[in-house]
């Protein structure tokens, strides 16, 4: 898989997460305040490998800019694209759907990119994009908070 299809299959990652965290908004308005932050983030996140796939026309994009295995950023995708799924057909609770999410944040695409984004880097695209790179805290940590803050 080339670095284009890579940063397509990880931008499709980030859309979906989007599209899922702004639709649980409606179906947990007790926790809309988490599931908006996470969506505007995935947004964020999105708007990134979308200026990241205008650097790679020009030559510029360094590969690491995705993880280097296609097989754990289809895992990513897959999970994603589950977690829709299972939401369009499904009834859950919260703390379903919280465990989903946070098994989607832990797979490999995403996290690497949180990490990316928070390390230190000597490559000037790189160093440029993690100017937009905006949140607070990984998203692991805030689901593991939010989790630990709902009534048993």
């Amino acid at each position: 898989m080339e670095l284009s299809q890579k940063l397509t299959a990880c931008l499709k990652v980030e859309m979906l997460c989007e599209e899922i965290y702004y639709s649980l908004c409606n179906l947990f308005p007790e926790a809309k305040e988490l599931f908006r932050q996470l969506a505007e983030e995935e947004e964020r996140h999105a708007d990134i490998l979308t200026i990241s796939t205008g650097f790679h026309k020009i030559d510029a994009l360094p590969d690491k800019i995705v993880p280097d295995s296609p097989g754990r950023i289809l895992e990513s995708l897959h999970l994603a694209e589950k977690m829709k799924r299972t939401l369009e057909e499904d009834e859950l609770f919260l703390r379903e759907v919280l465990q989903m999410a946070l098994e989607l944040e832990e797979s490999v695409a995403e996290l690497y990119f949180n990490e990316l984004m928070n390390e230190g880097s000597d490559d000037d695209v790189i160093s440029y994009l993690q100017k937009y790179y905006k949140d607070e805290m990984s998203h692991v940590e805030r689901i593991k908070r939010y989790i630990l803050e709902i009534p048993s």
